[in-house]
Parts: structure tokens; sequence; C-alpha cells
């Protein structure tokens, strides 16, 4: 497994996902550089990006209020970042992720 640095941190890429380690000490100051260089690097690998940077921030957002919170630290502590994302899931995320 190859792993691509964003800012301070890994991701692992591939045509339909982007698995952001350690998404819970992304900082809100950082946020917004972290998923820039996401999308970047996406299309550096000839990937597509088939959702907005506020997309992206909402999903990271709410896995990192979860993991504070204690809720299924296992599964929040990284974020899995779907491309393209269901329906069901941008909405959630869209509620949550303010």
């Amino acid at each position: 497994m190859k792993y691509t640095k964003v800012g301070n941190y890994y991701c692992y890429i591939t045509k339909g996902n982007t698995k952001l380690f350690d998404s819970y000490l992304i900082s809100d100051e950082e946020l917004n550089k972290v998923v820039k260089e996401i999308i970047k690097a996406r299309y550096e690998k000839g990937y597509k990006v088939t959702r907005s940077e506020k997309s992206y921030i909402r999903e990271i957002k709410v896995h990192n209020r979860f993991y504070r919170l204690g809720i299924l630290k296992k599964r929040t502590k990284d974020t899995d970042l779907e491309e393209p994302i269901s329906k069901t899931k941008e909405k959630i995320y869209n509620m949550l992720g303010i």
C-alpha cells in the first residue's frame, strides 16, 4: 500500500476512495489545506473528484466530532472519503457537518 502525504497527514488513494488516516488530529485551521491537497493528489493520480471541497470537509468534521464524543472511535479516527458519495450520506453530512 503506497501512502500519499497531505499536509502532516497520510492518506491512501484509490479510484473509489481516499482513506485519510488519523483525521481526528486535523484542526479546523488545517482542514481546508488538507482537503485541497487531497483533491490535488487525486487529480495527479488520474482519479476523478466527484465531490466538492465542502463535501469532504463536512464528512471529516462529522468523523472528528464523533471521535471526540467517543462514538465508534475505531471507525471514526480515520475518514474514508468515497467517490462518489451516496445522496443519503451526503445529506447526513450536510446536516451534521455544519
